[in-house]
């Protein structure tokens, strides 16, 4: 220990042996011990994943420059208000920084719902829009796959009826894989970039990897590679491969906003984000202003 530069310690693995006395003397020479082969593996890990985030944490940016026009834009809308952003105007956030949502339209009644089917092309997906309702699939406000104008009629019928006259149509996109990613805020170390696998089960699998921003490709590459679940991208039972490089585009692109308006939102959650061959989409989005948070704030406007 005492002839090299390098870090020298001891890894033990008895059972039913007491070695305090050796480790006592080992320590007082500057000589860490760990006990136990489950300890010492994870503290080389810890330690090999200490270098790693040392040497990302050098190459990477660390701001994003001054703020845009775009930015400026969002930061005063997220500041003025007090309530959850609408689905359409999460879409519109999310598109302004190269986010891929599916084409959409908002509809008022049976004519404009008709109309905006129209225009986006069967089959499509039917949701409420009506304020304040955050998680639609609760309150049976979701109609997946409507494939013709009967279906439709019907769908905003009942939807219409029991939840309010404001709804959104949506293409349906398709998907191989469902995904999550969201944005996480800490009051010390400030916005957090999360990617996970299960849509709707992401809370059941917690198959989910969290880093602090700035997110390059190269460290959204690696995130994703450390997920559980990360070999359903390359295809399984025939499925064909899905885009990872969409994936990792949309988180980098999620770490761009996160620089850029982290200050103003209090929550943001993108479930599912629907993976297949040709992309990466997210179809739901909640975002929830500071104002309207627990964390507070004026987002620096």
């Amino acid at each position: 220990a005492q002839r090299t530069p390098k870090l020298l310690l001891v890894m033990t693995n008895y059972s039913a042996w007491s070695h305090r006395r050796l480790a006592l003397r080992l320590c007082r020479a500057g000589i860490p011990v760990l006990d136990g082969a489950d300890a010492s593996l994870r503290a080389v890990r810890h330690a090999l994943a200490h270098r790693d985030f040392l040497a990302r944490s050098h190459r990477r940016e660390t701001s994003v420059g001054p703020v845009g026009a775009r930015a400026d834009r969002w930061r005063r809308l997220l500041s003025s208000r007090n309530t959850p952003l609408t689905e359409d105007e999460g879409y519109a956030l999310l598109a302004d920084y190269d986010i891929a949502v599916p084409r959409h339209a908002i509809a008022h009644d049976r004519s404009g719902v008709l109309t905006a089917a129209r225009a986006i092309g069967f089959p499509v997906v039917l949701k409420t829009a009506a304020p304040g309702i955050l998680h639609k699939s609760e309150v049976d406000g979701v109609r997946l796959g409507i494939g013709d104008e009967q279906q439709l009629t019907a769908a905003y019928d009942d939807i219409s009826a029991r939840l309010g006259p404001r709804v959104l149509l949506a293409a349906r996109v398709p998907a191989t894989v469902e995904m999550a990613l969201g944005l996480l805020q800490d009051e010390a170390f400030g916005a957090f970039v999360m990617i996970a696998f299960g849509g709707i089960w992401v809370e059941y699998l917690r198959d989910n990897v969290l880093a602090m921003t700035p997110v390059d490709a190269a460290l959204a590459l690696q995130l994703v590679s450390e997920l559980r679940m990360a070999r359903v991208l390359d295809g399984v039972r025939g499925a064909p491969p899905c885009d990872r490089a969409a994936v990792i585009q949309t988180a980098v692109q999620l770490g761009v906003l996160a620089q850029e308006l982290g200050s103003c939102i209090a929550e943001m959650d993108l479930n599912p984000v629907l993976v297949s061959p040709s992309g990466a989409v997210a179809v739901d989005c909640l975002i929830v202003p500071r104002t309207a948070g627990r964390t507070g704030g004026n987002c620096g406007v």
